[in-house]
């Protein structure tokens, strides 16, 4: 009886306290009010690296750190250009990364730890085929130098596939020249290839510059070629699920304020690659039909992407990597509060 009587006492002082201090939950809340609205709804910070492309394609994300949108998502995010981005993930080097789909492919069918957790903000091929002044058309190329791109990229098989679809053969009509961007643009401007795939602002400045002129797009060559992935370790995704999310939100957020807000992005994307705000202007409306901000990993095009590269023997087999995405983390809605 008299441990019974103690046990009663004991609840009816948890009770009290309880009761006391839900006095003070709405000043704490209040007072923690403004902290939330710029973090993660328990208004801390999730530190996460992430690699991102060092091109237009990361551009975004850049904004997205500037105008304090991670944040507002509940991130802190520390950046840094590495290479070989599947090693860095396994060997946790970085949290996140973006990442060409036809290496993230290929390592996923090697067996790599990684998890695709959703696409890019845009997926199909924003390259163009810009070609010399003496250029007119593709028949113009047979017997002449090209810069194609990294080797066995997709910039390299969307040249092949645009010289096929024009009756040339790739590996008989012209010579193919792997390069970077700003290579292949140095070889346009002196007379070192007589077209080039390179991605935006250089598509433009070399028509400004008088140097050459756009024949076609990536997108329009291969249309259903997917392109980015947005992809982390599975260590990191069974740790962190609630960082992997607010990444996401951050990154959908961030591409989302950018299109709506384009004149306040193209003037952030000027001063980055020192360039005058109105070629930046024609280079990013010239890729605005393929600015989709759809996160969703399309797995037709998946498919089609495995199968133009096995067509070009970029790729052995086919890999089936549905069961190895995970779209749980995918934002359901645009949150960003200003």
């Amino acid at each position: 009886m008299r441990n019974f009587k103690k046990l009663i006492i004991t609840l009816l002082g948890i009770t009290a306290l309880a009761i006391s201090l839900s006095g003070c939950s709405g000043t704490q809340q209040a007072a923690s009010e403004e902290n939330t609205a710029n973090t993660g709804s328990d208004g801390q910070l999730i530190k996460i690296r992430f690699s991102p492309y060092n091109t237009m394609a990361s551009t975004g994300v850049l904004f997205g750190v500037e105008k304090g949108i991670f944040k507002d998502a509940g991130v802190e995010l520390e950046m840094t250009n590495i290479t070989d981005k599947v090693a860095a993930l396994i060997s946790d080097s970085i949290d996140m990364a973006d990442y060409n789909t036809s290496q993230s492919i290929v390592a996923l069918s090697n067996g790599a730890p990684v998890t695709p957790v959703s696409s890019m903000w845009r997926t199909k091929g924003a390259w163009h085929i810009v070609v010399g002044n003496d250029i007119h058309n593709v028949a113009d190329l047979k017997g002449k130098k090209i810069s194609s791109g990294t080797a066995r990229s997709g910039q390299e098989l969307t040249i092949r596939e645009w010289l096929q679809q024009n009756g040339l053969d790739p590996d008989k009509d012209v010579e193919l020249i792997a390069t970077e961007t700003q290579v292949a643009y140095a070889n346009l401007e002196n007379n070192q290839s007589s077209a080039i795939i390179v991605t935006q602002p250089y598509a433009t400045k070399a028509e400004e510059a008088g140097i050459g002129h756009t024949l076609t797009t990536g997108w329009k060559v291969v249309p259903k070629f997917h392109t980015g992935l947005i992809l982390t370790s599975n260590t990191f995704k069974e740790k962190n699920p609630e960082a992997v999310r607010r990444f996401l939100q951050g990154y959908y957020n961030s591409y989302v304020y950018a299109k709506n807000h384009v004149d306040e992005f193209i003037a952030f994307a000027a001063k980055k690659y020192n360039v005058p705000e109105e070629t930046m202007r024609k280079a990013v409306h010239s890729e605005f039909e393929v600015w989709d901000n759809d996160l969703k990993i399309n797995l037709d095009n998946i498919k089609a992407t495995q199968e133009l590269q096995m067509k070009w023997k970029f790729q052995q087999n086919y890999v089936d990597i549905s069961q190895k995405i995970d779209s749980s983390f995918l934002p359901e809605s645009y949150t960003y509060n200003k």
